[in-house]
């Protein structure tokens, strides 16, 4: 019976001991399971087929924890100078939560960054919940960029003052384009190197990113003069004011006479605190939808040390682009204009309320116009 357990134990010992020098840095070992193979070489983990063609390769550090996950060109063997036929490169967490990825092509020059919608995991659907894809050239230098919803549909493309990934490039944008899940259009915006949005670019109909979309320029509109970091609501800065501050009892904002569906801009930098968006579209007077604004979005902006709350009133149902505690920068659309609420018209009423108290009198009332320098 003694002699039967020890050959046991050396049997396992022996067994654990090639185990652990497949292990080993600079160690070369297969280690078989089910129909695939592992190659541990050094750092490296390669999962191969019975032909040696890799499928993917692991890399380690020295704590042992997953730092990088390699896939290759099809066909691709093991010792065939693999190493020169990378096709994408997964920088990873510990928990295989995937930071990025790079993707090269068969010269192994670097063209496209992708990240990804978080978390994301390495093999588990992970190719379906890319959020942005960074085309580049093969210095890192993007040439540009498509953003993707968890649906995998097509939202926004992105253009850049001279940006290499990596380097502060999300403080770079030239151009944001908002577009429908096919690639068409709805409009553009165009950033100054200061990220100020400075011209809205619509465009005919219908008109594609990548197909020719620069020569299909419907209408541009100067959104910040002289330099302003704040973007009138609207596109027509010169829609007419249907009803001022105080243009009856009670009346603290101003209406912009606009069309229903007209797009409604965030005109500064702040943090959505509220909304209202299941208001009918076709709001009467005397409807306390929405305590009366229908559907609408309140900003909170700071300026000068103070905060204001700014509100967009009588938005259509259902249109609305943000949510609560977004951080929205100037010019996001917000949502599109209706006569929602206590309303008897389309228009977009816009309010702004320090420290989000409603004004008592007319001359206590805040003009954005010129809060805002507008």
């Amino acid at each position: 019976m003694i002699k039967k357990g020890l050959q046991k134990l050396t049997v396992f010992f022996v067994a654990f001991l090639l185990v652990f020098s497949a292990m080993m840095v600079n160690q070369k070992s297969e280690v078989y399971a089910a129909s695939d193979s592992t190659i541990i070489e050094g750092r490296f983990q390669f999962v191969v087929d019975s032909n040696k063609i890799i499928k993917f390769a692991r890399e380690f550090n020295d704590k042992g924890e997953l730092v990088r996950v390699y896939e290759y060109f099809p066909n691709t063997k093991y010792g065939q100078d693999h190493g020169k036929k990378i096709k994408f490169e997964f920088e990873i967490y510990p928990n295989a939560a995937i930071k990025f990825s790079r993707e090269r092509n068969t010269k192994q020059e670097l063209i496209a960054v992708y990240e990804y919608h978080e978390p994301s995991y390495y093999g588990d659907g992970h190719g379906s919940r890319i959020k942005f894809k960074f085309n580049t050239y093969s210095n890192g230098f993007i040439k540009n960029a498509i953003a993707y919803n968890l649906k995998g549909e097509i939202t926004q493309a992105y253009e850049y003052h001279d940006a290499w990934y990596g380097d502060g490039h999300g403080s770079k944008i030239k151009f944001r384009f908002e577009l429908y899940p096919n690639a068409a259009i709805k409009h553009a915006v165009g950033y100054d190197k200061n990220q100020n949005a400075v011209r809205l670019y619509e465009y005919l109909e219908p008109s594609y990113y990548g197909d020719g979309h620069g020569s299909r320029i419907k209408s541009i509109t100067d959104l910040t003069p002289s330099g302003n970091k704040y973007v009138y609501p609207v596109a027509n800065r010169h829609a007419p004011i249907t009803c001022g501050i105080g243009c009856y009892s009670g009346h603290t904002g101003i209406d912009l006479g606009v069309s229903r569906g007209t797009k409604v801009f965030n005109i500064a930098e702040g943090i959505v605190r509220r909304i209202q968006a299941s208001c009918p579209t076709e709001g009467y007077r005397g409807s306390g939808c929405g305590n009366r604004f229908g559907n609408h979005v309140v900003v909170e902006v700071m300026k000068d040390g103070k905060r204001y709350f700014v509100y967009y009133g009588h938005l259509s149902q259902n249109s609305i682009k943000v949510s609560v505690g977004q951080k929205v920068s100037t010019n996001t659309l917000l949502g599109l204009s209706g006569n929602s609420g206590d309303s008897d018209g389309p228009h977009l009423h816009v309010e702004v309320r320090l420290n989000d108290v409603k004004a008592t009198s007319v001359g206590s009332t805040i003009d954005f116009r010129r809060l805002f320098g507008l």
